[in-house]
């Protein structure tokens, strides 16, 4: 058992991500949980992902496990619904809109200072 810091990639103009995250390691699965709020001025574009993981996924391309996502106060409605997966042999997890396919499912732009999420998601270490 532990925390871990998510990092952020681009996509996010001046925004700030404060995270809260922690995990449980079993074997060789590991189950992780936590909170995010984002802070800053303007407004998010493209991929959400966090990396950081404490632990590297498996690399086997059937083990990509969703991650579930509740966000709330976000700058524009999300039509759908968002989805999370663990990359397969990554430490990143990508948090996408649902029911939606290419440039279309970018999360970034719901997002802007005041937003908040909390994550869970099991997976499979390497």
């Amino acid at each position: 058992e532990g925390t871990w810091t998510p990092t952020t990639s681009t996509g996010w103009a001046s925004l700030t991500l404060d995270c809260t995250a922690s995990y449980t390691k079993i074997g060789n699965i590991v189950h992780v949980m936590g909170f995010v709020a984002i802070n800053g001025t303007g407004i998010g574009s493209g991929d959400i992902t966090m990396g950081g993981l404490p632990f590297t996924s498996s690399a086997d391309s059937d083990h990509r496990p969703a991650v579930s996502v509740f966000a709330y106060n976000l700058y524009s409605n999300v039509s759908n619904y968002i989805s999370g997966l663990i990359n397969n042999g990554s430490t990143t997890i990508y948090i996408r809109e649902g029911g939606r396919t290419g440039s279309g499912s970018d999360m970034g732009n719901h997002f802007d200072t005041g937003s908040r999420f909390y994550f869970q998601g099991t997976y499979r270490a390497a």
